[in-house]
Formats: C-alpha cells, structure tokens, sequence
C-alpha cells in the first residue's frame, strides 16, 4: 500500500503561500493520478510513497515524486497524466 503524502496548509504553509487552494486541489489530484498512472504503466506492486517535489516544482507547473520500497523513483506532470507517459525511472543505486 502507497503511502500519499497529501499537500495541506498546516504541513505546507509555505508552498500554500505560493500555490494556494486551488493550487493545492490541482497538486492532491495530481498524486492521486500519478500514483494510478505509475502504479499501471510500471507494472511494478512496491509503490511506497507519494509526495510533492517542492525542488522540481514551478512556474505552476506541480510535480509529484512516487518512490518504491528500493528507493526507485519517477517523477510525475501534469503533461505525463495526460499523455498516459511513464516517465523516466531515477535509479537508487542502491
């Protein structure tokens, strides 16, 4: 089971300065998307945890961080739900 770190004002206050509500709303559906499109096109059972990418995130354009249990992760847009794209998977090296 995925761990999703949901963005809130009270964990996030100043990403909310940046984003606001509605933004919030756009970064929650993006998870909830992401961890859907990761979990079907990696064809992968070991999804960890979900959260926003404060770093890649900008110019309003949110971006979403699902990692695996061995620390793998894909970084996830809006343009990569829409398109139904698995994005490139970062290796752990572990």
């Amino acid at each position: 089971m995925i761990d999703t770190n949901y963005v809130t004002l009270e964990q996030f206050p100043k990403a909310h300065k940046e984003w606001g509500d509605k933004g919030f709303e756009r970064i929650n559906k993006l998870l909830d998307d992401a961890v859907h499109l990761i979990s079907v096109l990696s064809k992968r059972d070991d999804l960890d945890y979900a959260g926003l990418s404060e770093v890649k995130s900008q110019d309003n354009k949110p971006v979403v961080f699902i990692n695996f249990d061995n620390l793998d992760r894909y970084y996830v847009d809006e343009k990569d739900v829409k398109d139904f794209k698995l994005p490139k998977l970062i290796k752990s090296g572990l």
